[in-house]
């Protein structure tokens, strides 16, 4: 993965500590800075609505949430950024327990007039990111994940690291449970943090029927059909990352391909 020293080749890096290219582990520091009125407008109304929002009242009680921003998905110095976040964010993992690490998500918001208001826009915009990301991680993928996204163990992989990656739009109307406030949203993890929270058991697959049940009655729209479980040989886990707002079929094919074997 790229290194500070390398990005400052494709132009000046201001690395402080109210800079968009900060990681914030400190939700506090945060919130000093945007008080202090160091960030863009756009970054405050994003964190704004998303502590509002069912998942950051409830994700943030726990403590575990480190925030990134983004201008843009588009731009190759963006995109690079957004590569040394997340390599950032890996490194904060190692520091931690098994269950610790499990349960530390990195929130990263898109500054939303970088992209266009449609849905699909929003998911390409993420799926090109991570092709890009992909391409330009110098780790060999992780061992023992598929590389083919039509396997039902493939996840993207980063770092050596396989990852969840869920993708929240303001776009979304009816699944309300991806719309996380004002700003594009990329919920970044570790994907094992699912096979704790809700391992492939008798007890685990109960934790995922209640998960569910919860998230259509807050929406009140049925299940997206085509939502699966990791190991299940029907479940293309690629599916997971972003929904559409009904319940329409998905492309047959992943918009992600591996170039490395």
């Amino acid at each position: 993965m790229l290194n500070a020293a390398e990005l400052d080749e494709q132009g000046p890096v201001l690395v402080t500590p109210a800079s968009e290219t900060t990681l914030w582990t400190r939700p506090e520091e945060l919130e000093a800075a945007l008080a202090g009125q160091f960030l863009p407008d756009w970054a405050a109304e994003a964190y704004g609505t998303f502590k509002a929002s069912t998942f950051g009242i409830v994700a943030q009680q726990r403590g575990t949430l480190l925030y990134a921003f983004a201008p843009s998905l588009e731009e190759r110095t963006d995109r690079l950024r957004v590569q040394l976040l997340i390599g950032e964010y890996l490194r904060h993992l190692k520091a931690l327990t098994r269950e610790e690490a499990a349960f530390a998500l990195m929130v990263l918001f898109v500054d939303p007039r970088s992209l266009p208001p449609e849905l699909e826009a929003h998911h390409q915009a993420v799926w090109d990111l991570l092709q890009f990301l992909h391409e330009e991680d110098d780790f060999p993928w992780a061992p023992g994940v598929p590389t083919d996204p039509d396997h039902p163990l493939w996840s993207f992989c980063l770092g050596e690291s396989p990852l969840f990656v869920n993708i929240s739009s303001p776009a979304h109307r009816q699944r309300q449970s991806r719309n996380l406030g004002s700003a594009l949203t990329l919920i970044i993890q570790l994907r094992e943090g699912f096979d704790l929270v809700a391992p492939d058991t008798p007890t685990g697959r109960r934790v995922r029927e209640t998960i569910r049940n919860r998230i259509e009655s807050f929406d009140g729209t049925p299940t997206y059909p085509e939502l699966g479980y990791y190991q299940d040989p029907r479940n293309r886990e690629w599916k997971q990352y972003g929904i559409p707002d009904g319940n329409q079929s998905r492309p047959a094919r992943c918009p992600f391909h591996t170039r490395k074997e």
